[in-house]
């Protein structure tokens, strides 16, 4: 945005860069299944559909203005520091860029920076599900989600688990293990 891009899209991007990576789909494989797994990919551009339409109608000129005016204020957060690095690489083969000392230099910064960016994100995640799966019986989410009452589960679940995450969130990789939990839960 503060380099001049389309607030909606970069909106759109933002969103799909942190909640449609590899590393989310195999961590819902292997603690959910692949159904689940098959559901964030296809629900996520739909929900990137949706996240676009609303802005377009919501971000009116002044609104996008006055968030452009508060990005060029410039405060940096946790991982700003990174965006200002210049990974990029040109000429010659992907493989001989990846293999060359500048090559190996961009990778080994992109994969710090992502790390130094989730790692805190994914520990809090399990330690909160894991507190939660411990110490809240499984009684207490069957009747939180109206497990009793199928018709009413239906309806009344997909409104409760988001509310849940949102309370005890921490990144999208890092609300698997939540979602396990109150999957297993009932």
């Amino acid at each position: 945005v503060r380099k001049g891009a389309d607030f909606t899209a970069a909106m759109a991007f933002q969103f799909a860069s942190t909640n449609l990576v590899l590393e989310l789909g195999v961590i819902l494989a292997v603690l959910m299944g692949w159904r689940f797994t098959l559901a964030e990919f296809v629900g996520g551009p739909i929900m990137i559909a949706l996240l676009s339409f609303v802005l377009s109608r919501v971000m009116t000129p002044e609104r996008v203005a006055a968030a452009r005016a508060e990005a060029e204020r410039g405060r940096v957060g946790r991982m700003e520091g990174h965006a200002a690095m210049d990974m990029s690489l040109s000429g010659g083969s992907i493989l001989s860029r990846a293999l060359s000392p500048r090559g190996f230099t961009a990778i080994s910064h992109f994969y710090v920076m992502d790390w130094a960016s989730i790692w805190s994100d994914i520990v809090l995640g399990l330690i909160i599900s894991g507190a939660l799966a411990a110490w809240v019986p499984q009684a207490f989410w069957q009747d939180v989600f109206l497990s009793h009452d199928r018709m009413a589960s239906l309806l009344i679940g997909p409104l409760i688990g988001p509310l849940i995450a949102i309370v005890s969130f921490v990144c999208s990789v890092g609300n698997v293990p939540l979602a396990a939990v109150l999957w297993n839960g009932g």
